[in-house]
């Protein structure tokens, strides 16, 4: 079961998102990190993941690696691939960890870039 985390994020207004930037510190030891965004409409317990192709980062990628999804993917990286990009007012995001690297890995950090519709 995926591990929530962060809490749940409500849109105050209608949006889009136009862009994911990702960020990748130091890997750990094997394995991959990989990271969903659900969403789920106003006052609905059904969620759903925002992407076709989630994100997610390999042992294998640089340290200190940071690109936007409009850039091609470093070496280690699947860059995601958005299949919901607008909201209405209400609608909700929430983050889940879907797997981790092993070992020591720090920092994974995906910012949603959005603007009002």
């Amino acid at each position: 079961v995926p591990a929530v985390m962060s809490g749940i994020e409500p849109f105050v207004d209608a949006c889009e998102i136009y862009k994911i930037a990702l960020i990748h510190g130091t890997s750990g030891s094997s394995g991959t990190s990989e990271l969903d965004i659900e969403w789920a409409a106003h006052a609905s317990g059904t969620w759903a993941s925002i992407f076709s192709t989630t994100p997610k980062v390999a042992s294998t990628a640089s340290t200190n690696t940071s690109w936007v999804t409009t850039l091609a993917a470093p070496t280690g990286v699947t860059t995601p691939v958005l299949s919901k990009t607008t909201f209405a007012i209400g609608d909700r995001l929430r983050c889940k960890v879907v797997s981790l690297q092993v070992g020591s890995p720090n920092e994974f950090m995906l910012r949603i870039l959005f603007r009002p519709l």
